[in-house]
């Protein structure tokens, strides 16, 4: 009968602990998203010796802009900020250019929509747990012997992927989300 009274006070003990980090993080969200306000952030990086753009999101749509004029990679975010910022960053890393996109833990504080401007010799990598991902190709490069090495798999969404592809081409564009739709086109 005595070790009845130990587990019942072990339980009571853990369901305590177990309310108060609830309210807890439940107040917090609350201040978050009372503090919180949407806003712009600019990245920019040179593009020399960048061979390689890999994003990782969470929830924002990504647009992505290849251009053959440009000599720096460019990276838009809406965002909302509260007590703190969502994770919205640009590091070089060797050839590759990486860009996140991502939410706090706590809060619901996330970047929404983000839109890259990148040369057209850049391969590009983009994985994404939810939203939408454009990528938008110069019409100057639809024309025969430009070909993408194309990978897009995404499990709940569909994949429009109206350019010229051969998985030999040196170019290569990867887009893999869990939710959301792939667009890969000529702009016009």
């Amino acid at each position: 009968m005595g070790s009845t009274r130990i587990t019942r006070g072990a339980w009571r003990l853990i369901g305590s602990v177990v309310a108060a980090a609830t309210i807890a993080s439940l107040a917090w969200s609350a201040v978050e998203a009372l503090a919180s306000k949407p806003v712009h952030r600019s990245l920019r990086e040179p593009a020399e010796g960048v061979e390689r753009l890999v994003v990782q999101s969470e929830v924002a749509d990504v647009n992505v802009v290849v251009r053959s004029d440009l000599d720096v990679v460019t990276a838009h975010g809406d965002l909302r900020v509260g007590i703190g910022e969502a994770p919205f960053a640009m590091r070089r890393v060797g050839d590759e250019l990486r860009i996140t996109a991502t939410c706090r833990p706590v809060g619901g504080i996330c970047v929404d929509r983000v839109t890259i401007a990148v040369p057209f010799d850049v391969d590009i990598a983009i994985m994404s747990t939810a939203g939408d991902i454009d990528i938008g190709l110069p019409a100057s490069s639809d024309r025969p012997g430009v070909e993408f090495a194309v990978t897009t798999a995404t499990d709940v969404g569909t994949t429009s992927a109206r350019i010229r592809t051969d998985p030999r081409s040196p170019r290569s564009i990867e887009v893999v989300t869990d939710l959301g739709d792939i667009t890969l086109a000529y702009r016009r």
